[in-house]
Order: C-alpha cells, then structure tokens, then sequence
C-alpha cells in the first residue's frame, strides 16, 4: 500500500489546527536533561497560555491555511518545526528574531540554529532547539543509546549530544554579534512517543511521567497483538504528530494485517506505525511501532551514553 508523496499545500486545515495544539498541548519526552547538560528543557505548559489564541485560531484559520501554502514535499521534523514557527511569527506574546539560521565558520557551515525569540511577557531572549522523535526500548534498558529510532541510526542519547552542540553555536554566528548571545536562555523542546516492546514496562532514565507511549515488535511478533475482529490501520508519516484520523485512510481486518505489514515493511526497510482502532468510533486506540526482525542492525556503539 504505497503512500503517495504529500505536498505541505496538501494538508487539511483540520489537521493543521489538531497539530498545532498538539504542539502546544503535548507533554515532551523528558523530565529533566541528564546530569552535566548545560541547558534545560522548555516547561509543558510553557505555551499554556495560547489556548484563547488556539480557540479562535479553530474558527478562523485563513492564516494558518496560507502559512502552509508550499508545494515542497513533507517532511515530518520541518513540519514540526513550521507549526512552532507559526506560534512564534502570529502569537502576540512572542517575537521570533531568527530561524534556521546556518552558522559558517571559515566558509563552512558547522550548524544551523533552529530559533531564537524574546518573549514579550518577561523580556527574556532564548536560543531553542526542537525536535519531534520516535524512540524504541531496546533489550529493556533505561540507557539513552538504547532507545532507539525505527531507522536504527540514531538513538536518545545522540540527539541529546546534538542538542548540546547546537545550543553553542550562537556565540559563533557573525549575525547576532550585536545581541549578547551570552544573556540567552538555552532550552529543548523535544517530543513525540517512546515505544516499549510489547514484553517489557521499562522507560528510560529521565522520562517524563507524562511522556506519550505506544509499544513496539517485531514482524515476527504480530500475531501476539492481533484479535479476532480487530481492525488497523498503517498510519502515514503526515500523521504521526497528533494522529489525526484521516477518514480516507484504508481500514484492514486481522485477516489482512500480517500480509500488509509485511508488505509495508518490505517495501520501505524501515519501521511502520500501526494503529489498532476502536470499533465505536474509528479512532485510534493503541500506537505500534512495527520493524523488520534485523532491526536495529549494528548501531547501537555509534553514541557515547547520556542516559
């Protein structure tokens, strides 16, 4: 069942609206960074007070619609970035001073910084990285290295590295010498899910208690989580921020779920999210993360273990 490429200008207003309060609203992955992090991560209810904001923006969102008017194919970490974007250009409490901006040093770019904003409220200027990531536990372990993404390449405790490298850089960009980069408040907004393996209850050190949870399997694993009369769906990367439910998605049987996975799974190498729905009202219940029996393959020393 091949997903066709979708177009940002392709996204329905309603699930632009549902994910951006799913931006503002979620819970992030972690409670607190581990120990020797120089930088902190940005409260939950850091946006709490766009909920008026949000309301209207549900009976009018003409600019929401036109912010993504772009023929450029989806990406789920921009499109995460484009929502907190949105936030910071059209929320009145924000003033958004830089985005993407690449860092260059010796003609060569080291970094991109993902924003820079004053809050208008408390007049304070903050340097913030974001990130929207899907991390399976591997072999029960609380470890960082060992929570995982579905492509096998990257874990927790590698982007909390990243994070760090990125939070440096911009006392290195030539464009904010006039700003006393120094003064900045360097935050994480990092969300998304973990996945436990359908065996184990382990999280990892750190999690946020709040932290959205789906479980994870092997392919082999599928006949453990399917019941009889029980209906899926596989679940396309435009959707895995809030999980709108899009009514044209194709609804599968247990009959049918082992030979489409298979041949999902087949087709793109990689992890897929299948949705187990409820039979009342079609919504989605529990999220798995389904990957090949290979997976994570040989890159799990690549990181050094924050975590």
């Amino acid at each position: 069942m091949h997903q066709p490429l979708v177009k940002y200008c392709d996204i329905s207003t309603e699930q632009l609206v549902f994910d951006l309060k799913w931006v503002i609203e979620s819970p992030g992955l972690l409670i607190e960074p581990p120990p020797q992090i120089n930088w902190e991560l940005l409260r939950d209810d850091y946006f709490n007070s766009c909920s008026v904001w949000l309301v209207d923006l549900e009976q009018n969102s003409k600019d929401l619609k036109s912010f993504f008017d772009q023929d450029h194919q989806f990406i789920l970490g921009k499109y995460f970035e484009m929502l907190i974007q949105f936030i910071f250009e059209n929320f009145e409490e924000f003033k958004l001073i830089t985005k993407g901006l690449q860092v260059i040093k010796n003609n060569r770019t080291i970094g991109e910084i993902d924003f820079i904003f004053k809050n208008l409220k408390d007049n304070k200027t903050t340097h913030l990285e974001v990130a929207v990531k899907y991390y399976m536990g591997y072999k029960s372990s609380a470890k960082h290295t060992m929570w995982i993404g579905p492509n096998g390449m990257d874990n927790l405790a590698g982007k909390i590295q990243k994070f760090t490298t990125q939070l440096s850089m911009a006392m290195l960009a030539e464009e904010l010498n006039e700003l006393n980069t120094a003064s900045f408040s360097r935050k994480v907004m990092l969300k998304g899910y973990f996945f436990k393996h359908i065996n184990s209850e382990q999280m990892p050190h750190f999690c946020n208690p709040d932290a959205l949870i789906g479980k994870w399997l092997y392919i082999s694993e599928l006949d453990n989580i399917i019941k009889p009369k029980s209906n899926f769906i596989i679940v396309p990367k435009r959707l895995w921020l809030g999980f709108y439910f899009d009514e044209d998605l194709e609804i599968f049987d247990s009959n049918l779920v082992v030979e489409i996975v298979n041949a999902e799974i087949q087709r793109v190498g990689k992890g897929i999210l299948l949705a187990a729905i409820d039979e009342s009202d079609n919504q989605i219940k529990t999220k798995y993360m389904v990957v090949p029996d290979r997976w994570p393959k040989l890159t799990l020393h690549r990181d050094k273990d924050q975590g």
